[in-house]
C-alpha cells in the first residue's frame, strides 16, 4: 500500500532559549538549535538515540508589525525503508519583529505521519487566513487495490500548543479499481483550500474549499464555517459534508 504522509507533529523548545530581545532571527541557528534539541530528546521517540532528525521546511507568514516562523522537522529511524514507516514530524512556532525573536508555540510527538521513514515538505503549508492568524495545514492521502482517499487537517496555534481545527476528507478515486466501466462509474474528486476566498482581515472564521471532479469534469465550492474550536461543514458541495475525522 502506497501512503502519501503525514507527520506525527511536534513543536520543540530550543536549546538557546525560547526569546532573544537582541539577537537577529537567523533560519540555520534555529535551525540547528532545533536539531539539537531533538537529539537530547531520545526517550521522546521511538527510534531513541538512533533518529535521523531532518529539517523538511521553513515556512514564513508576514503580517503588518512581525513575522510568524514555522520550522518542521521529520524524525525517523534510518532503517525505516517501508511503505507504512511513517515519522514524527515536529514543528517550532515563532514570533518574529524588529526586536527579535520568540517561541510561542510548542507540541510534542503530536501524532505519526508518513511513509518510508519520510514526509514530503510540498503536503505541507503555512497560510494567513486573517490579519492576526496563520494556520498549518497538512495533507495526507492513501492509494491500496486501486482506491486512492485523501484528506485534510489544520492546526492552529493555541496557547503554548497546536490545536487540531480541521480534519476533513478531500478528495476520492477508483479509477485503479476499475475492471468493466461499463458498469463500475468513475470515481475521481479532489479539494483544496482557496487560502484567496478563505481570507477575512478581521476574521478567521471560514475556510473555502475548491472542488475539481475529474469523472464529470465539472468544479464546485464548499464552505466550513468555525465554530468557536473546530470548522465544520456549512454549505456547498455536499461530498464534503458529515466526512470530519
Amino acid at each position: 500500500m502506497k501512503v502519501i504522509q503525514f507527520a506525527a507533529l511536534f513543536l520543540l523548545l530550543s536549546t538557546t532559549g525560547v526569546y532573544s530581545a537582541s539577537v537577529p532571527w537567523n533560519d540555520f541557528e534555529r535551525q540547528q538549535a532545533a536539531l539539537k534539541f531533538l537529539g537530547s530528546k531520545s526517550s521522546s521517540f521511538d527510534c531513541g538515540r538512533k533518529c535521523n532528525h531532518r529539517i523538511f521546511g521553513v515556512r514564513t507568514v508576514n503580517f503588518d508589525d512581525h513575522s510568524k516562523k514555522l520550522i518542521a522537522v521529520s524524525s525517523s529511524d534510518p532503517e525505516n525503508n517501508c511503505h507504512a514507516c511513517a515519522p514524527q514530524l515536529s514543528y517550532l512556532f515563532y514570533r518574529v519583529d524588529q526586536s527579535g525573536w520568540e517561541l510561542v508555540a510548542s507540541h510534542v510527538a503530536f501524532h505519526y505521519f508518513g511513509s518510508w521513514g519520510d514526509y514530503p515538505e510540498e503536503l505541507m503549508s503555512f497560510d494567513k487566513i486573517s490579519d492576526r492568524e496563520a494556520l498549518v495545514i497538512l495533507r495526507f492521502g492513501y492509494t491500496g487495490q486501486g482506491y486512492t482517499e485523501e484528506s485534510i487537517t489544520a492546526l492552529s496555534p493555541s496557547g503554548s500548543a497546536l490545536k487540531q481545527v480541521l480534519s476533513t476528507c478531500s478528495g476520492s478515486d477508483n479509477e485503479g479499481a476499475i475492471y468493466d466501466p461499463a458498469t463500475q462509474p468513475l470515481i475521481s474528486w479532489s479539494a483544496e483550500v482557496n487560502i484567496a476566498s478563505s481570507y477575512e482581515p478581521a476574521g478567521g472564521q471560514r475556510l473555502v474549499f475548491d472542488i475539481e471532479d475529474r469523472a464529470k469534469g465539472s468544479r464546485s465550492n464548499a464552505e466550513f464555517n468555525f465554530d468557536g474550536k473546530q470548522y465544520r461543514y456549512a454549505s456547498g458541495d455536499e461530498r464534503m459534508k458529515n466526512c470530519e475525522y
